[in-house]
């Protein structure tokens, strides 16, 4: 429910692409080796023959098979490669027999730093026995690594410079049109070459002399009403970042594709992680300003060891501020490139929301304000740190907790108008008319089922109604937003001030204009004032203490006022105190007003249904069966009470109000709804002032430096950079606490 409610104030989502934004139902529609072959994917059946040449399919069938972890049955690994063996299983390919095939020596596995994966086998070659070297990876990585090209038709050709570049072309093409590029590759090695030898997490032997197989295109289709989404949450106030791991070209034509970067928008910057890394200083800690350190991790490990707990914050949270309301899209992205991101976005104090589905996520769910983990294809360790589980991996399911999370805050705020608004008007009532009275004109089993109202009906009312897309139209709450606004407190005062005056005039002149009838209490009256001149002839009923000129039994008219229920007159005089002790029935001036007070609460209880000034209050009103249900068992319960609660509720006894006193005081509750009209055209900055959205200003801000000069296009690769910026200095770092 926390996590919920926080998605309510979420103005930032670090979204992964695949699986959330996209299916994740990868299908391979193009390969390229010297020319294009289109692949329908949809075909039950393919033809590999139209692809390589006969003496060259084992090994094309080798370097696809063998460099793959992934199984059809049961579907387990890697979506892409599941991809490619889907396409060889229509071929009539068996990858199993073609594994079983070749003997491995190693196998070096695919992880998001080394964006590639190799295998060394033991295989033949022209029936001669060879050792060999099979790769595939992240497209312009093994490009850089390519010095032959093994063609379709079974030649093997050296690359010079403008193949090489008439390759990247190709790339930079597939990755415009959404594709997921692998480039596989081989290398034949001689026997004595340093397996084990690496430069970081990469083995050379991965880097030198490969020879080029092909470039495969997988599509992975955007999720139906992805769009749509990402379209709501920018109208919501959210601003959504795609994480990847694929090239820029294809992250940015992806993000295009589902409405992140929008056609024309010269703001938004695809920035892939290594350079986003580079430009913020990496993650370091805020102790020791050092990626690597000897603090604790946990609150456990420093209270053990007596070290100071690690604070992780970015190295140049200045350049941070700089650069990240332009960032849309982080391609080639790792796991500790999202968890920088995520730290920078929350020192600059936004409600971050971030989706992960892998182990090596877990650091970033955890940071978030909000993680959500995936379903069906997050890992139990991600599952354990996430906040929220997407059962369908869907990116428009975290907008209906956007929508969960704003409708749980407004629903509060709805219940503490509703409760402000009773609790003023009752507490001033109750100290003017103790004041002025010394009387309780609305007795505490009264109050007791006003509180019932207050409490229990209004909270389980206003906290069941469903969310609506009106919603999104408001911009996330802030962290420092107060939870009673400048609207709230319009029409708290508004609608206490108009249930005050009501009531004091009904107290102290009702009994000048509210209709009263002769009823069962009145022969009550006759007969004790009977009694008494019957057992005193010396009683004159003008002298006694049962004498009012409402009551004089010679001279009662057909139809009357109400008969006061004041005990005392403002001036301290007798008024119906005696006669209250004489027969020990409760006034119907006072039972009026309870239910007078009840029917403007129940019709406040509809105003307080809209917080932002909308004119229809009752929109929307029968989708919320169990509001309109307790509304009405209000009204049925009141018209109990007053009926026949008699002395046990402490009103009038004989059979309540008249039915035009029910009317007046229904027209005094319908008379809330025209209060409350009349308050929605008094604009609130009357009562306080209006405060700038911070994040408007945040937006406002020009990147600088290199974000500056490749505003709207992809940042390419490091290598090909020109950094036109000063080196950082110490004291340009700022540090911020979390």
């Amino acid at each position: 429910m926390y996590a919920c409610e926080t998605m309510g104030g979420a103005d930032s989502i670090c979204s992964d692409k695949t699986g959330t934004l996209t299916m994740n139902k990868m299908v391979l529609t193009k390969i390229w080796n010297k020319q294009f072959y289109e692949i329908d994917y949809l075909a039950k059946e393919q033809n590999l023959s139209q692809l390589v040449s006969k003496s060259m399919e084992n090994l094309f069938l080798e370097a696809l098979c063998c460099n793959s972890s992934a199984e059809l049955t049961p579907e387990s690994g890697s979506k892409t490669e599941i991809a490619i063996l889907e396409y060889l299983q229509k071929a009539r390919i068996d990858y199993r027999r073609m594994r079983e095939q070749v003997n491995f020596i190693k196998k070096n596995p695919f992880s998001s730093a080394r964006k590639r994966m190799s295998v060394i086998v033991d295989t033949k070659h022209n029936g001669l026995p060879v050792k060999r070297l099979y790769i595939k990876g992240a497209s312009e990585i093994i490009v850089q690594s390519l010095t032959h090209m093994h063609t379709y038709d079974d030649q093997k050709l050296k690359l010079g410079v403008k193949d090489i570049q008439e390759i990247e072309r190709i790339i930079s093409q597939m990755a415009k049109q959404s594709l997921r590029i692998i480039c596989v590759a081989y290398l034949d090695l001689r026997g004595d070459e340093d397996l084990q030898k690496m430069n970081g997490k990469v083995y050379d032997i991965e880097t030198q002399d490969l020879t080029f197989l092909g470039l495969f295109g997988i599509m992975d289709n955007l999720r139906e009403g992805v769009k749509d989404a990402v379209t709501k949450c920018k109208q919501a106030g959210i601003k959504v970042r795609m994480v990847t791991g694929d090239n820029s070209e294809t992250a940015r034509a992806i993000a295009m594709n589902c409405g992140i970067i929008e056609q024309g928008d010269g703001q938004a910057i695809v920035i892939e992680g290594a350079e986003f890394m580079k430009e913020v200083g990496g993650v370091v800690c805020k102790n020791c300003t050092t990626e690597l350190c000897k603090c604790a991790k946990s609150s456990n490990e420093a209270e053990k060891n007596g070290t100071s707990l690690r604070v992780d914050t970015l190295g140049n949270m200045s350049r941070f501020r700089q650069i990240y309301p332009q960032i849309a899209v982080m391609a080639r992205s790792r796991p500790t490139d999202k968890y920088a991101m995520i730290i920078g976005l929350k020192e600059c104090e936004h409600i971050v929301a971030v989706t992960g589905d892998g182990t090596n996520d877990a650091p970033a769910l955890k940071k978030a304000d909000v993680g959500f983990a995936m379903g069906k294809a997050g890992t139990q360790v991600a599952k354990d740190a996430s906040a929220i589980i997407l059962m369908e991996d869907n990116f428009s399911d975290i907008v209906k907790a956007v929508m969960w999370g704003r409708n749980i805050f407004q629903s509060i705020r709805k219940f503490l108008q509703f409760q402000l608004t009773v609790n003023v008007v009752a507490v001033g009532f109750t100290l003017i008319s103790s004041a002025l009275l010394k009387q309780d004109v609305l007795k505490p089993i009264q109050m007791l089922w006003v509180n019932l109202i207050m409490d229990s009906f209004a909270s389980l009312a206003l906290a069941t109604e469903p969310p609506s897309e009106i919603l999104l139209k408001d911009r996330p709450y802030s962290r420092s937003e107060s939870i009673v606004t400048n609207k709230m407190i319009k029409h708290i005062i508004g609608q206490a001030i108009y249930q005050l005056a009501v009531i004091l005039v009904l107290v102290f002149l009702a009994q000048e204009f509210i209709p009263e009838y002769a009823d069962d209490y009145d022969d009550v009256i006759r007969d004790r004032i009977q009694e008494k001149i019957e057992e005193d002839s010396d009683f004159v009923f003008e002298q006694s203490s049962l004498y009012h000129p409402k009551y004089n039994t010679d001279y009662y008219p057909e139809s009357l006022k109400i008969r006061s229920g004041r005990f005392l007159t403002v001036t301290s005089e007798n008024d119906f105190e005696d006669i209250f002790n004489e027969f020990r029935v409760p006034s119907r001036h006072y039972t009026f007003i309870f239910n007078a007070f009840v029917f403007m609460q129940v019709f406040n209880f509809i105003n307080s249904r809209k917080l932002n000034d909308e004119i229809n209050v009752f929109a929307n009103m029968c989708n919320n069966l169990m509001f309109v249900l307790i509304v009405f068992f209000i009204i049925i319960l009141q018209i109990i009470l007053v009926t026949f609660g008699s002395l046990a509720f402490s009103c009038y006894s004989y059979y309540g109000l008249t039915i035009q006193q029910w009317v007046i005081s229904l027209i005094i509750g319908l008379v809330g709804l025209v209060v409350s009209f009349i308050l929605k055209l008094i604009p609130e900055q009357h009562i306080c002032p209006k405060t700038q959205n911070a994040e408007s200003k945040t937006l406002d801000k020009k990147p600088s430096g290199i974000l500056e000069l490749r505003r709207g296009s992809s940042l390419r690769k490091k290598q090909s950079m020109h950094v036109d910026q000063p080196p950082i200095q110490d004291n340009h770092i700022q540090l911020i606490e979390k």
